[in-house]
């Protein structure tokens, strides 16, 4: 019977120490740990609640895995993407991961999304948060059938002795690796033994974009929300003169009108700051109303009537740039 699951006689505290030091328990794993080992909410004969070895996964007493997305989802397939590199390192079942949007804790992490650097700077994290747990599942088995480790497997989502082929399950193991620590350098899989990384996978998130329950940014509402809408310049680097500000106030439902000055950013590439760099941010007019309706209609065309000083590509012209390229034929 699948499930939680009492421990035999065989988990005793002689076996429990000999085994996890075998293991090289003890340590703490060099990112961020949740709870601390013998946690009361995890500890006892009967997983009653979910064991969560770090900040990254957590699997639950009905053998489902949840596993924390730490960057933003743009269309670039991180929330499948990351979470297969845990999976990956835990031998779960793909079919058995739920994942979740890490939360602005900092437990998480940088959570910058942007320049292709999410798999990048996110992977051995991740595959160290994976093998964590898996070696501890497997510790919490050899204990229970009083074997040595190096007797068992992990593989979706069961723990296998090798030599009877002997089986449990993860959720039968969570109560006894919930006493353990999870171990600083966890041994990582060979790339060869990859059954996810590298193989065609389903998204995560394609059914719920595909019948409309997705979440957005957009889709978040506050109360007393407001919406803002920009009016930029029509070339990159110009800013605004003026603007007939009072006439858009007195559009229904606008709150106010703001010039928005340029930002120089520091870009991760060190790009100097400034018109014409990746990290510069054009200047404009933002209408703040009570919808996002309201204030495109505010917007347009009552801003029609300001006037903007070029940037400094504003005068450019599609004769000017078929003569600078034809200076190359």
């Amino acid at each position: 019977m699948l499930g939680a699951a009492r421990l035999s006689s065989n988990f005793t505290r002689r076996n429990f120490l000999k085994t996890s030091a075998t293991a090289g328990a003890g340590l703490l794993l060099p990112f961020h740990i949740s709870g601390h080992a013998g946690n009361s909410k995890n500890a006892g004969p009967l997983a009653t609640a979910p064991f969560s070895p770090n900040a990254w996964l957590e699997l639950s007493p009905e053998g489902d895995i949840k596993i924390w997305c730490g960057k933003s989802e743009l269309g670039q397939g991180v929330r499948t993407a990351l979470p297969m590199i845990v999976a990956e390192e835990l031998c779960c079942e793909w079919r058995r991961v739920r994942v979740a949007p890490a939360d602005l804790e900092p437990k998480y992490g940088e959570q910058l999304t942007g320049g292709s650097l999410s798999v990048r700077t996110s992977y051995q994290s991740l595959r160290k948060a994976g093998a964590a747990a898996r070696e501890m599942l497997i510790t919490a088995a050899a204990v229970e059938w009083n074997v040595s480790r190096s007797e068992c497997r992990a593989e979706s989502s069961f723990v296998t002795h090798t030599p009877t082929q002997r089986k449990l399950a993860f959720e039968q193991l969570l109560a006894a690796a919930a006493l353990l620590q999870p171990p600083a350098d966890p041994p990582l899989k060979n790339s060869s033994d990859f059954t996810l990384i590298g193989k065609p996978t389903r998204r995560t998130d394609s059914l719920a974009k595909a019948t409309g329950a997705a979440k957005f940014g957009l889709d978040t509402r506050l109360p007393g929300m407001l919406i803002a809408s920009m009016e930029r310049s029509p070339v990159y680097g110009g800013t605004p003169l003026r603007f007939n500000a009072d006439e858009v106030k007195s559009a229904p439902y606008v709150r106010a009108v703001l010039e928005v000055k340029s930002a120089h950013l520091t870009h991760q590439f060190g790009d100097t700051s400034g018109p014409g760099s990746r990290n510069y941010s054009c200047a404009g007019v933002a209408v703040v109303a009570d919808s996002t309706w309201a204030a495109i209609e505010g917007r347009l065309p009552r801003l029609a009537g300001g006037t903007g000083r070029r940037g400094a590509i504003g005068l450019l012209a599609s004769p000017h740039i078929f003569a600078f390229h034809r200076n190359f034929l």
